[in-house]
């Protein structure tokens, strides 16, 4: 203070102006902005704010929803739409991740109804959407039926019938009924219509379902024991090779058979065996 006053008047002054023009030069560089970038950092701040909003806030979903919206909708079933299907329709990335989602949980939805409960879309996109959902092929089906004309299979002659005949009985196909004539000729006809269990691939069960329909008539081959040959033996089929050669040394030995009784004296032979094969042999 004491160096200040060594000045003159007049050097006091001029340094006093001097300090205020520079105070003057100061405030009006610099007072008017401080407000101004205040104002600036705001703004930034507040939209830096809402560019790292999740998209899940309630402000971005605001945002969003205001965009326009387009469709591009046709007839589909939701339970078998790809989702680069559903995408190429308008539907949005949430929803389709939802009802994938959903879809494991509940399964196939079969009618609007089921669908609209899960609540999936908003009210303005269900207005929109919901004609062009097809759930046609999940609707009841008319139970009410015609029954078709029942088949009517006419009798059976087992012994006369020819393949065409056999085919017209339940579960008679082509393979069985040749097998069942050609048994029948090398047996020389049916004399009980369980024979038919001796035919190859035959059991009881379709034998039940046949029966019905068969009739045993007495028209069969039989074999005369004084003339028949050692090979028209053994091509029956309840005499085997070791019979027929028995028979006919025996009838070259002893003579023609006078009973067919007489056939129990070939050593081969019993009772069990005549009493079966005995429809199919007589004596001249």
């Amino acid at each position: 203070m004491k160096d200040w006053f060594l000045y003159t008047l007049r050097e006091q002054k001029g340094v006093a102006f001097l300090v205020l023009l520079l105070c003057l030069s100061l405030v009006a560089r610099f007072w008017p902005l401080p407000e101004i970038d205040r104002h600036i950092e705001l703004v930034y701040a507040d939209a830096d704010s809402i560019s790292e909003m999740p998209p899940s806030s309630k402000f971005s979903n605001q945002r969003r929803e205001m965009q326009p919206h387009t469709w591009t909708l046709h007839n589909f079933d939701i339970n078998y739409a790809k989702a680069k299907e559903l995408r190429q329709m308008g539907f949005s990335n949430d929803f389709i991740s939802q009802w994938f989602s959903v879809k494991q949980e509940v399964g196939f939805v079969t009618s609007w109804e089921e669908f609209e409960k899960l609540g999936l879309l908003s009210y303005s996109d269900v207005k929109k959407v919901k004609p062009y959902f097809d759930f046609t092929r999940y609707a009841k089906r008319d139970t009410q039926f015609t029954p078709r004309e029942q088949k009517v299979i006419p009798m059976v002659l087992l012994n006369s019938a020819d393949t065409g005949d056999l085919k017209q009985l339940p579960g008679i196909g082509t393979a069985y009924s040749k097998r069942i004539v050609s048994y029948r000729d090398k047996l020389g006809g049916f004399y009980h219509i369980d024979q038919l269990l001796e035919v190859y691939g035959v059991d009881s069960l379709l034998l039940a379902k046949i029966v019905p329909y068969l009739k045993i008539d007495a028209v069969y081959h039989k074999l005369d024991m004084n003339t028949a040959s050692k090979e028209d033996l053994r091509l029956h089929p309840y005499i085997t090779y070791k019979q027929a050669n028995a028979i006919v040394a025996y009838r070259a030995q002893h003579g023609s058979f006078n009973r067919l009784e007489e056939l129990l004296q070939v050593y081969v032979l019993d009772q069990e065996w005549l009493t079966k094969v005995q429809p199919y042999l007589f004596v001249n």
